[in-house]
């Protein structure tokens, strides 16, 4: 890949690894694969975790340096609540970050996956950015983009390169 391919591919897994995991949320399920997530609340109710929105504001991805991305809570606000979540320490165990010795389900990086491999091959747009000819696609694609910036500090993080994505597609 070219150094610009890789750059867009860091991005794209980040996003993609975020949608992921707030896909999973909505439908109260751990992201994780083998993964906890307590279903119910003290009143008999679903629980979708986060309801307020707040930690779920707070789940983003970083480029760092060389291959490697990020995906957490780093504010600071709320690293407590994500760390207690995903370990059930004090809150019900709801994981929505592996540990070092586990990865997300196969829908999220499989999505990551198809999308490195359409970069590789020089497709830099999406899907979604080819579609966006009407104003109301970029008044939507506006609107997103605008409400998934949130930059923090540090908290429950996973870590790994470009490399280790692509050798996870390769079949490595």
């Amino acid at each position: 890949m070219t150094r610009a391919q890789k750059t867009l591919a860091k991005s794209e897994a980040g996003r993609l690894i975020v949608e992921g995991i707030q896909d999973s949320l909505d439908q109260s399920l751990s992201p994780v694969s083998g993964g906890e997530f307590k279903r119910g609340k003290a009143d008999g109710e679903r629980s979708i975790l986060f309801e307020e929105g707040d930690m779920r504001e707070a789940i983003v991805s970083k480029n760092r340096q060389g291959d490697f991305i990020e995906v957490g809570v780093y504010k600071a606000s709320e690293k407590l609540k994500a760390y207690n979540h995903n370990i059930g320490d004090t809150l019900p165990t709801r994981q929505f970050i592996p540990d070092e010795s586990e990865n997300f389900k196969k829908k999220i990086t499989n999505r990551v996956d198809r999308r490195l491999n359409e970069i590789r091959k020089g497709k830099t747009k999406t899907k979604v950015e080819d579609l966006a000819t009407t104003t109301l696609d970029a008044l939507f694609n506006e609107a997103v983009g605008e409400a998934s910036g949130v930059e923090t500090s540090s908290g429950a993080t996973l870590s790994f390169t470009i490399g280790e994505l692509l050798a996870v597609f390769d079949g490595e």
